[in-house]
């Protein structure tokens, strides 16, 4: 919920208020989070705040901090897609999936996913 109201911030251009609140949201100590929340496994160290000098680098912190939160749950093409009909600043943290290998060159990241043919099957309208 704190990351829904940072991107209302973000819409109304008031991105010093909505890094306030994803910095808040990266160090909370809420139940649900936990206190392991607040360091890095890696390093030990508390999370870094995001940068951020201007809107569209807020938007590119949100960006990354709900990729972060999302991708566990299969929920991060919903943002994906609404960013991109809506035309939104900043960076999507994508990996470099090229250079790894072919396959990602000839064939690129889509926004959609296919019908699955079990729904073709059983649905007169397709």
């Amino acid at each position: 919920m704190v990351l829904i109201r940072a991107e209302a911030l973000l819409a109304a251009d008031d991105w010093q208020q909505a890094m306030t609140l994803i910095h808040d949201h990266r160090t909370s100590t809420s139940r649900a989070r936990g206190p392991e929340s607040l360091v890095s496994h890696t390093t030990g160290q508390p999370l870094e705040p995001w940068p951020a000098s201007s809107l569209e680098e807020a938007w590119t912190a949100l960006k990354r901090e709900r990729a972060t939160e999302m991708w566990l749950e299969a929920r991060r093409m919903g943002d994906l897609r609404r960013w991109k009909e809506n035309n939104v600043p900043g960076e999507d943290d994508w990996p470099d999936r090229e250079s790894i290998s072919f396959h990602f060159v000839q064939n690129p990241a889509e926004d959609c996913l296919p019908v699955a043919q079990v729904e073709i099957d059983v649905n007169p309208n397709f």
